[in-house]
């Protein structure tokens, strides 16, 4: 996520940007399936780590100062799905960080195979708070919106 933002102030121009950068990888175990084929509820807890980026400028009065950020977290969460015996699926994911990351994300999606590959189209939506502090400095933000993906399976 990038952001830029020009004012003025007293007649003095006043630049804020920031950019942000949230990845993450983790492991699933499928604890339960409800039917051996795939279909209906599957359930998996998941563990793994979350890496955040930041890099933020501010520039008055001629001068300038930027700061930059970053950390790793491990995360705890799970994962809960449906698949119908139709090609439409619905997906959500909590995960918890050690570092106050809290990522909630629900989607519908659709399978269809493209070129002999399974592919999940979905659309959903996505929160993600982070609460972060390390000795003067704090990160305490919220993200939330629509979100499109694609899932490939092997």
């Amino acid at each position: 996520v990038k952001t830029e933002e020009e004012k003025q102030v007293y007649n003095y121009p006043i630049a804020l940007s920031t950019t942000v950068n949230l990845s993450n990888a983790g492991i699933y175990y499928r604890a339960f399936e409800q039917f051996s084929d795939g279909t209906g509820w599957i359930i998996e807890p998941t563990l793994g780590v979350n890496y955040t980026d930041l890099e933020g400028t501010l520039d008055a009065l001629g001068k300038g100062v930027a700061v930059e950020k970053h950390w790793f977290e491990y995360f705890g969460g799970a994962r809960i799905r449906y698949n119908s015996t139709s090609p439409w699926n619905l997906a959500a994911q909590y995960t918890h960080g050690t570092e106050q990351t809290q990522i909630a994300q629900a989607y519908l999606g659709y399978r269809k195979a493209v070129f002999s590959t399974p592919v999940n189209f979905r659309v959903g939506y996505r929160y993600v708070s982070q609460d972060y502090s390390d000795g003067n400095f704090k990160w305490d933000t919220v993200q939330k919106g629509p979100v499109v993906g694609l899932g490939f399976g092997f």
